[in-house]
């Protein structure tokens, strides 16, 4: 499932993820960071963030609104669309990088930007 979100204003700075049994990719199309806590450590993803399987929740700084893209993977597709072993990814968050997020980033539709991305799935 290819999906897109922009938050123009949030009451909270921070929210929970909790764990989800598949994979996910996440993109800030407005080039800040991604902020993500587990177990008391941050870590910052550059330009995308591809969330392995998680069986515990992490905290997810909310702090930077605008617009977001990413996907929903079914189990198994990650991997297939991807390439590599879903459990390298398991429990863990990897960065994700890649000239197809410029474009991404320059689409001004939200259709435009879910088109760059199931490009790149699809390549």
């Amino acid at each position: 499932m290819l999906w897109y979100s922009r938050r123009d204003r949030i009451s909270h700075p921070l929210e929970l993820a909790l764990p989800q049994g598949s994979n996910s990719l996440t993109v800030r199309l407005d080039g800040e960071p991604i902020g993500i806590c587990r177990d008391g450590v941050w870590q910052r993803f550059r330009d995308g963030v591809l969330w392995g399987a998680q069986s515990r929740f992490v905290v997810r700084d909310t702090t930077r609104l605008g617009p977001v893209a990413g996907v929903q993977f079914q189990p198994g597709m990650a991997a297939a669309l991807l390439g590599g072993v879903a459990s390298e990814w398991s429990g863990r968050h990897v960065e994700v990088a890649g000239g197809w997020m410029e474009e991404a980033r320059n689409a001004v539709q939200p259709e435009e930007v879910l088109a760059v991305v199931e490009r790149y799935l699809l390549g």
